[in-house]
């Protein structure tokens, strides 16, 4: 960690992650992926930090107890081993407050920037969600350790529900249905990919690759936001291509994506869900 981050106490942070077993590596949750990658948006290698990788039932119990009942992930642990920050759009705006380079997380822009990474956020949580669920979940559920399979299965999503999901992708047309599905609703995106927000300062000729979601010259925390969901669909490979590589109407998501994975680098992608 830089001599920054030690001057304002931002050592021993400890970010707790969602993982498929006990001991496990696998990234797939689209909420953790958000604070991975705001992380990484302010200049914070994985080996400045504690990457915590709980399974769904740790979460529950070691994590609970520590948090309270009911906590989610990702919540970020700071030095004190008292506080605990819940949520991924809550950590966003703590380490953009907090942090020497925190004004990274919204891209500078003032107001603009938070606007559109709040758009974002809420528009693949309610739009994209419903549809992205079922892609993920389904053949995640075979990976998860045992316990954490039923907990999932019983308790956090119910059995009507989750075999409700499982119905919704249960034969080659409903899949390719709901990537469809799926890639109108990213009409939006693509064209927030095609403009140059109000407010925000055209990127740099040296900039990375992009385009990013906000305009900027690096990607922001709206960048996370989808990211996440991006990834969560690498479960559902031939989905996830469809949407992703293949898909005639969303070009420049499909060079959004390839930037990202490159701005996340192998050290953030080898654990991603494989697609």
């Amino acid at each position: 960690m830089s001599s920054a981050d030690t001057k304002t106490g931002l050592e021993g942070l400890v970010l707790y992650d969602l993982t498929n077993k006990p001991g496990g590596q696998l990234a797939f949750s689209p909420h953790c992926i958000k604070s991975v990658i705001d992380f990484k948006i302010i200049g914070l290698p994985s080996s400045s930090y504690e990457r915590r990788r709980l399974s769904f039932l740790q979460i529950r119990d070691e994590l609970g107890a520590k948090v309270g009942p009911g906590t989610t992930v990702p919540t970020l642990g700071l030095a004190d081993g008292q506080t605990h920050i819940v949520d991924s759009w809550r950590i966003a705006e703590w380490l953009a407050e907090h942090h020497p380079r925190g004004e990274r997380i919204f891209g500078g822009g003032g107001d603009a920037g938070k606007r559109i990474a709040a758009f974002v956020n809420e528009f693949a949580r309610s739009i994209l969600s419903p549809h992205v669920a079922p892609m993920g979940m389904v053949p995640l559920a075979p990976l998860l350790d045992e316990g954490s399979r039923e907990y999932v299965i019983n308790d956090r999503l119910t059995k009507p529900r989750f075999e409700a999901m499982q119905a919704a992708l249960s034969s080659p047309e409903k899949r390719a249905d709901n990537a469809e599905q799926i890639i109108k609703k990213l009409a939006p995106i693509e064209a927030l990919l095609a403009a140059q927000p109000l407010g925000l300062s055209p990127p740099a000729p040296s900039s990375s690759s992009g385009p990013w979601l906000a305009g900027t010259a690096e990607p922001t925390h709206a960048d996370a936001c989808l990211f996440g969901y991006f990834v969560f669909t690498r479960a559902d490979p031939a989905a996830h291509k469809a949407i992703w590589e293949t898909a005639e109407s969303l070009p420049l998501l499909r060079k959004w994506g390839r930037a990202m994975a490159e701005f996340c680098g192998p050290e953030i992608v080898d654990d991603f869900v494989l697609a």
